[in-house]
């Protein structure tokens, strides 16, 4: 599962017709061990993904450079927001990394795929946004308000 949900972020338009033939091949083609056989090309295929898409969530985590652009008034916690471009889907598979390790702020991280946001209390996730949507430090606070869903 692990590597199928890794596998799952990458790019590659091939990735979900070879997570299923890898499927198929362990319950129904009788290759139980296949996954311990890294000669066989879609597993081979598949560990250069997860590979790939292992090293897009270590330079998510080293490279994401949050900036403070203010304060909720409400409940008086800082406001970060950090854009990141990844090369893969990885935004969900990071997110726990920033939600433990900055819990006690709330960020937003701004990605072409997908953002996400942090209040405090939960992960929010909304649709991505080009760089040049991403909002300058005047209209940032009036953006995130807007990208928080309500209630948040």
């Amino acid at each position: 599962m692990d590597l199928a949900r890794t596998v799952a972020a990458h790019t590659d338009e091939r990735r979900w017709s070879v997570l299923y033939r890898l499927l198929w091949r362990i319950t129904h083609g009788g290759e139980r061990a296949l996954l311990n056989v890294p000669t066989d090309a879609e597993v081979r295929l598949a560990e250069q993904w997860r590979k790939s898409v292992s090293r897009d969530i270590h330079k998510m985590r080293a490279f994401v450079r949050f900036r403070l652009t203010g304060k909720d008034e409400a409940t008086g916690r800082e406001q970060f927001v950090a854009w990141f471009e990844p090369e893969h889907r990885v935004v969900r598979l990071a997110a726990p990394f920033f939600e433990k390790r900055f819990a006690g702020m709330d960020w937003s991280i701004l990605t072409p795929d997908e953002c996400v946001h942090w209040d405090g209390e939960r992960l929010h996730f909304t649709p991505g946004v080009p760089r040049s949507a991403a909002p300058n430090d005047d209209a940032l606070e009036e953006w995130l308000r807007e990208a928080r869903p309500p209630g948040a």
